[in-house]
């Protein structure tokens, strides 16, 4: 009788007192076909969960047997809502987020925390709370997107990057003060926008001359990093916002684009083409370094994208139970190379994933201290494979050994492939050219573009996750006709020796996976041109080339294993 009525169309015409009689009938079947009827029945459904759960915390604090509503009675209602609403939830089918959300050419940013920021075409923020979970079993809240705070334009100093931290209250903005001015950093709390209370100089010289290519900038605990310019006039620089203090300068390093990244502990991590270093910053702002060695490639890289998985802080907010695993967080490096023996303009994506609790674990190991004069030198340094750092100058064996007394830089010491890559790392192969990945905890999600025989896909990894760890799961999971599903196992070896120098070296790894795709949803005039994870699922962004809007897929619908 319930589900004919609603097939008739009936429902918005229904009095809400009725809609509540007919929610307690409905199997999850016909859940299912009236999510599609009606959209007053979510809104209905969001209204019921809200009351009873007023109710239950009423009673809870009252005598239950003064009340209307039994107690039992309000907790089975409150559970049977919370069912309907998971079922509401869908299976990771695009979803609009929310219509408050204005259209923005810049990417939003999306911290683990559970916040993020967006910038519109006119310069205003708005600071915007997701949706979270309180664990991955139990039923999640569909409050939609909370604003906290509107930041318009004009309360802000001239900004061309800003980063934020909500659990110290701390909003960065690098930018010029004047017209006149190089770029300044503005250390101000998020909620008021005046100086942060904690900064001794709430505005300081960013230190990186004319306004360049801004290629890095970060916020970490008492740190803020800069890493600016291209080619040889790149400069690396990491500040105490709290003191105002320069503790760090890399200059003329060879690196390749958007390289520079905080992993967690204080440690900092440059990409490059042949190594990975890692820099240490001791609570007195010692400097430590080291350099994990990286196979080398036949091609140069053209480009490459890192990203990492790692926490503001281990504590969660109030209210959120649901923090990143440190020990499971990774770092994702996708390199884009000119494929091997083929047309020079075909170019795919490496991707290679590491645990981030093996890099802080090598930088604890093996750093060592260096003198910041050290790293201010201008000169492109090179890996000596023997085991050392050294200059191009300390090779030149025609030069005085008094002269090179003065310039020889200390010993870098270097983690050799073998005696740290394969049991932390795994490179993963795409035919195609991927954008910049997007990582939480253990999951890293990339849009895979389309080809001659495919559509554009997302591509959902999770790390560390094997065979045996799916096999003993206690729940039995069925994935829609949209997905599919592949388990790589740890000791699965990857051959790369049509990429590597090297033609014999095949990678044995440590690192298992597990790799969910499907087609990008189509969407109505536009396409899909990024993906991002945040906590409990997957954001999309759709573009029509002038305008954009962006879409939420859950990561816990009915159908998708966990």
């Amino acid at each position: 009788m319930s589900l004919r009525l609603l097939n008739h169309g009936l429902a918005d015409r229904l009095p809400t007192e009725l809609w509540d009689q007919i929610l307690g009938e409905l199997s999850y079947t016909e859940m299912i076909k009236c999510k599609m009827l009606s959209r007053r029945f979510q809104r209905i459904v969001r209204a019921m969960l809200k009351m009873y759960k007023g109710r239950l915390g009423a009673l809870a604090l009252a005598n239950v047997e003064d009340s209307d509503v039994p107690f039992n009675e309000c907790k089975r209602m409150l559970h049977r809502y919370h069912q309907t609403w998971e079922v509401l939830s869908g299976d990771m089918g695009p979803s609009p987020i929310s219509t408050h959300l204005p259209n923005h050419q810049s990417p939003p940013l999306i911290l683990e925390s559970g916040w993020i920021v967006i910038e519109d075409l006119t310069g205003d923020l708005s600071f915007a709370k997701i949706p979270t979970i309180s664990s991955l079993h139990d039923p999640i809240p569909h409050d939609g997107w909370s604003v906290k705070a509107n930041i318009r334009c004009h309360q802000l100093p001239r900004f061309v990057a800003y980063r934020f931290d909500p659990s110290q209250d701390l909003l960065v903005i690098l930018g010029p003060s004047s017209l006149q001015r190089y770029p300044d950093i503005h250390v101000l709390t998020m909620i008021t926008q005046r100086p942060h209370p904690l900064a001794q100089h709430s505005i300081f010289d960013a230190g990186i001359g004319p306004l360049g290519e801004i290629n890095s900038f970060e916020v970490y605990q008492d740190l803020i990093l800069v890493f600016a310019g291209t080619d040889e006039d790149r400069i690396l620089r990491v500040w105490n916002w709290k003191t105002g203090e320069d503790i760090f300068t890399l200059e003329g390093f060879d690196a390749l684009g958007d390289l520079a990244t905080f992993i967690g502990d204080r440690t900092l991590l440059l990409v490059q083409e042949y190594e990975l270093r890692l820099f240490r910053f001791a609570e007195d702002d010692v400097v430590h370094t080291c350099d994990l060695e990286l196979p080398r490639f036949i091609e140069p890289a053209l480009q490459i994208w890192t990203t990492v998985s790692h926490p503001l802080s281990n504590v969660p907010e109030s209210g959120r139970a649901f923090v990143t695993d440190p020990d499971k967080g990774i770092v994702v490096i996708n390199m884009i190379r000119s494929v091997p023996d083929v047309a020079p303009d075909k170019r795919c994506s490496i991707i290679l994933a590491i645990r981030v609790a093996a890099l802080l674990a090598e930088a604890r190991r093996h750093s060592a201290p260096v003198a910041e004069e050290a790293y201010s030198d201008p000169r492109i340094y090179e890996v000596d494979r023997s085991g050392y750092a050294c200059s191009d100058s300390d090779s030149d064996s025609d030069s005085d050994s008094d002269s090179n007394a003065d310039t020889t830089t200390p010993e870098v010491p270097i983690v050799m492939w073998n005696d740290w890559g394969p049991q932390n790392a795994r490179f993963v192969h795409f035919d195609e050219e991927c954008e910049t990945p997007s990582t939480f905890g253990s999951r890293c999600v990339l849009l895979s573009p389309s080809c001659r025989d495919r559509p554009a896909e997302i591509v959902l990894f999770d790390f560390g996750l094997d065979t045996e760890e799916i096999s003993i799961s206690t729940r039995t999971h069925t994935l829609s006709s949209e997905w599919t599903v592949e388990v790589v196992s740890a000791h699965t070896s990857l051959d790369m020796s049509g990429w590597f120098e090297d033609t014999t070296w095949v990678v044995d790894t440590g690192l298992p996976y597990r790799v969910r795709r499907r087609a990008v949803p189509e969407l109505p005039n536009g396409a899909c041109i990024e993906a991002a994870l945040w906590e409990n699922g997957i954001m999309v962004k759709k573009s029509d080339g002038g305008q954009c809007e962006y879409f939420s897929m859950s990561m816990h619908g009915s159908t998708l294993p966990p």
